[in-house]
């Protein structure tokens, strides 16, 4: 079973068979890898829309930003026109990334 090929062919069921995992901390890892593998793609073959119920669908707020932040990081290599396509999807992320507060002590 090749979690990367199914994450890339089928990204709605691969986003599934994250979320339904057994534990919170299980979910959490694995939507983390998979947000990795879809931002690690071509910028015009990721997944927004599916980013971003990832990374409402993630419990831990520290993860939460991480992937943020990674997602924003990875949008920022696009050009203007990608990045105008995928706006509807991307100004959310972006409020969500000035609320990020201080790292939180642990």
């Amino acid at each position: 079973f090749r979690f990367e090929a199914l994450s890339q062919q089928c990204p709605d069921w691969a986003l599934e068979i994250c979320k339904n995992l057994n534990t919170e901390p299980r979910r959490d890892e694995a939507l983390e890898d998979l947000a990795s593998i879809w931002i690690e793609g071509p910028l015009s073959d990721i997944p927004f829309r599916l980013l971003r119920v990832l990374i409402e669908a993630i419990a831990d707020p520290d993860s939460k930003d991480s992937v943020v932040m990674d997602v924003l990081e990875r949008a920022s290599a696009g050009t203007a026109e990608l990045l105008q396509d995928r706006r509807e999807y991307l100004i959310p992320l972006i409020a969500s990334a000035r609320s990020i507060s201080e790292p939180r002590d642990g």
